[in-house]
């Protein structure tokens, strides 16, 4: 009889160690996975979302982690490259393209222009000149100054 308690004592921490790793590990509810702790491993608690199939919350998360590492690889990859070739400068450049096109005529009898070239026209000079990072940064100076201290018609040139 020992033995048999000495027995059951193990299966019953080692199906606990088993529902703790499934809870870490993002597999879900513990008593789902293991499907001895419960008498019906089937239902949920109220309130607790319902858990997809097993392998895909560990793909999500090798996702972000590769995400997280690619990202700023490209980034830095990217601004070492001359202004043109930048993948960044280049959306920047079709973003201000696209407001130009449709942003700027909408909003032509409202907003008279302080600096010439336009804030616009000076951003894209900026990101093609510079690159991205210099570029957004003299973009943000450029509309922090302007504002009624400066005169309509000054000229700045990135």
């Amino acid at each position: 009889m020992q033995s048999g308690q000495h027995e059951l004592k193990l299966s019953q921490t080692f199906i606990q160690r088993k529902a703790t790793h499934a809870i870490r590990s993002g597999h879900g509810s513990a008593s789902r996975i293991v499907g001895v702790m419960s008498s019906s491993p089937e239902q949920t608690t109220p309130g607790q979302p319902q858990v997809p199939p097993t392998g895909q919350p560990v793909r999500r998360r090798r996702r972000g982690r590769v995400v997280l590492v690619l990202l700023p690889l490209f980034l830095v990859v990217d601004a070492t490259l001359p202004p043109r070739y930048q993948i960044l400068s280049n959306a920047a450049i079709l973003a201000i393209d696209g407001y130009q096109a449709i942003g700027r005529p909408l909003v032509r009898k409202v907003v008279v222009c302080r600096f010439q070239p336009s804030c616009s026209d000076y951003s894209q000079q900026a990101f093609g000149k510079y690159g991205f990072w210099r570029g957004a940064g003299l973009t943000v100076h450029r509309l922090y100054r302007c504002r009624p201290p400066t005169p309509i018609g000054t000229v700045d040139e990135p």
